[in-house]
């Protein structure tokens, strides 16, 4: 018969892994919206997020920690999704909270160069 044998070490960092980078993302949804919806986002976050996030982010690191790889190889392998993962979060982070604190621009010059209006004109 057709038989799956789970590693259950490897599911549970995969999952931990996968649930930490979906609370980090829905996170940062929350400091932007925040003030329009409140906590109930992060869970509504949460379960939105998951699919991807256990998809793209579980699945591939279960793989690699279940798989017969030597040491070596499975370092490499997951010191590459690690960077990746980095990377792409603190590419998020930084997009998202630009748009919660935005660039403050210097202010301009043509309120103090330009004459008033007068009002007889």
């Amino acid at each position: 018969m057709f038989e799956i044998r789970w590693n259950a070490t490897a599911l549970v960092i995969a999952g931990t892994v996968a649930f930490a980078y979906d609370f980090f993302i829905s996170w940062l949804l929350h400091l932007r919206y925040s003030r329009q919806f409140g906590w109930s986002f992060v869970a509504s976050g949460l379960v939105s997020f998951s699919l991807p996030c256990v998809s793209l982010i579980g699945v591939p690191l279960y793989l690699i920690l279940d798989a017969g790889f030597d040491v070596v190889i499975k370092g490499v392998l997951l010191l590459f999704q690690a960077v990746l993962l980095l990377v792409v979060g603190y590419l998020l982070k930084r997009k998202i909270l630009s748009k919660i604190f935005p660039a403050k621009k210097p202010p301009s010059d043509s309120a103090v160069t330009s004459p008033p209006a007068s009002a007889d004109s």
